[in-house]
């Protein structure tokens, strides 16, 4: 079974952890990862999809495993460009999926062994409209920052990416109250430069690897669900929980966040690795415990990250592919 992969055209930093998955899935799989193809025939043949879609309403084009050796995975970060990527024999894995695409995209796949959906929500509503080849993914970590040992920390407390509002707002007062604490956040209008209490305008981070540094040297790593709190409202009402918070685990962060209580924060036990923040007071008293030393947890981290790591996330969507 193939990886196929954007990576041929996708740019944007926030990408490279999913290019990173692919990597592990390919390893697991004994294959190569595949980039689709990006040539100026690709990017008309692209651009007619678009036309197309646009010009005929309820035009549907479907995935269709016509050669088993072509059968390969694909992350489809924006599942609204789906009928535009260059090949049917793709079975694929929706990371940003809203809720009035259900019914197209439950069409698009009827013909699938199997596709995967990685909002809980989504994935109960496709069930009780009798999808039967829709399974649930959710999202990991990659193998390659797992290690037994905790890093040297130097930054206190990061936000990286999407800031929660309400957490944000709290932290902002939390530095107020102690100016000597270090907080990183994410500046204005989802840019890559980042803004320090400390030292102000830190610049951009312009990779991969400045992120992941930014990440295993915090202390405390804020996260939040998409929707808590309408930090990012792109599912028509759905949630999920996102890589930030299995990337946090790895780098053995603090975490503190809010995020919604439903069936995929409940399974995931979430709130035995990351309080659900109610109020400020809890904010502020959580917060304390961190920065005053306490000790990570390391066997429910372990725990909690063996269960979450790319290669085990391999090994499930091949077993689903296959059953």
């Amino acid at each position: 079974m193939k990886v196929y992969s954007e990576r041929g055209y996708i740019t944007w930093p926030s990408w490279d952890a999913i290019f990173e998955w692919e990597d592990v899935f390919a390893k697991e799989w004994g294959t190569e990862v595949q980039a689709l193809p990006n040539t100026i025939i690709d990017k008309a043949k692209r651009r007619l999809y678009r036309a197309l879609h646009k010009a005929i309403p309820g035009y549907i084009r479907k995935y269709k495993i016509t050669d088993k050796d072509k059968m390969g995975v694909l992350i489809v970060m924006d599942a609204e460009g789906y009928y535009m990527l260059p090949t049917k024999n793709i079975i694929p894995i929706y990371l940003d999926f809203a809720r009035n695409m259900i019914d197209e995209i439950m069409a698009a796949t009827k013909n699938l062994p199997a596709f995967f959906v990685a909002s809980k929500d989504i994935y109960n509503e496709m069930k009780q409209k009798g999808c039967e080849n829709v399974y649930f993914i959710n999202q990991c970590a990659s193998d390659q920052y797992y290690s037994d040992t905790v890093p040297e920390k130097d930054i206190d407390v990061v936000q990286i990416g999407r800031k929660n509002p309400l957490l944000h707002q709290y932290m902002l007062e939390y530095c107020k109250e102690h100016p000597e604490v270090e907080y990183i956040y994410q500046g204005q209008n989802a840019s890559l430069s980042y803004v320090s209490t400390i030292r102000g305008d830190i610049g951009k981070l312009p990779g991969r690897k400045e992120f992941v540094d930014m990440m295993r040297r915090a202390r405390v790593s804020i996260v939040s669900t998409p929707k808590c709190d309408n930090s990012r409202d792109v599912f028509g009402g759905a949630d999920l929980v996102t890589a930030r918070v299995y990337e946090s685990t790895v780098f053995y962060c603090h975490l503190i966040g809010r995020y919604t209580d439903n069936e995929e924060t409940r399974e995931l036990e979430l709130s035995k690795i990351c309080p659900n923040i109610k109020d400020y007071d809890e904010f502020k008293a959580t917060m304390d415990q961190y920065l005053a030393g306490k000790e990570i947890d390391k066997d429910l981290y372990c725990s909690f990250i063996d269960k979450h790591l790319a290669s085990t996330r391999a090994k499930y969507i091949k077993k689903c592919i296959e059953h």
